[in-house]
């Protein structure tokens, strides 16, 4: 009798490639994780930044939900960081030295519009945020979801600082009210 198994693949939906309106709905800090990197493995403190994107899912449980997009970074602000790239490029304007050094809240960024590209991953397998633009006029992006994803949890118990500390619940982050910024307020 045979018991035959092949890759059945799963098939997600993807959004288009390309610029769309978003709007910032998480930062997540996820603790201290082991990453590869091209001088070996290493620990690294990351953040997850997640926006909604202008165009819904037509497939699924989330049918008529937007899509959510994400980038993980580094959890610093050093001036070739993609963080702080990201934030200079996303407010068209140089962070000041003053800022890198006293810090900036990233929880001040959800809420705010702006613009992602989205590109293709080398492989094709996955879609990735190319560039944070900022907003314009167009974008009418005014809702940001309530539900944290549950990868960001999953990501979060696989810290260093979630593995070592018995008794704490890393999936259960602290229940916290955005405050949203005003438009015009630059963060630096």
């Amino acid at each position: 009798m045979s018991l035959i198994v092949k890759n059945e693949g799963v098939k997600r939906e993807k959004p288009m490639l390309g610029m769309h309106n978003a709007i910032c709905c998480f930062v997540e800090d996820i603790g201290t994780q082991m990453m590869k990197t091209i001088y070996g493995n290493k620990l690294q403190h990351k953040v997850v930044i997640v926006w909604e994107i202008d165009e819904n899912m037509k497939e699924g449980k989330y049918a008529g939900k937007p899509f959510m997009v994400s980038k993980i970074y580094t959890f610093t602000l050093f001036q070739k960081g993609n963080l702080s790239k990201d934030l200079e490029s996303w407010f068209s304007k140089k962070m000041s030295d003053k800022t890198r050094n006293e810090g900036f809240d990233l929880k001040t960024l959800i809420g705010r519009k702006c613009q992602i590209n989205l590109i293709e991953s080398d492989d094709g397998e996955y879609i990735n945020i190319g560039s944070v633009l900022p907003a314009n006029s167009s974008n009418q992006l005014f809702q940001v979801c309530t539900d944290c994803p549950e990868w960001i949890s999953k990501k979060r118990a696989q810290s260093i600082e979630a593995t070592q500390q018995p008794g704490s619940d890393p999936s259960e982050p602290p229940i916290e009210e955005p405050n949203f910024p005003q438009e015009d307020d630059l963060p630096f």
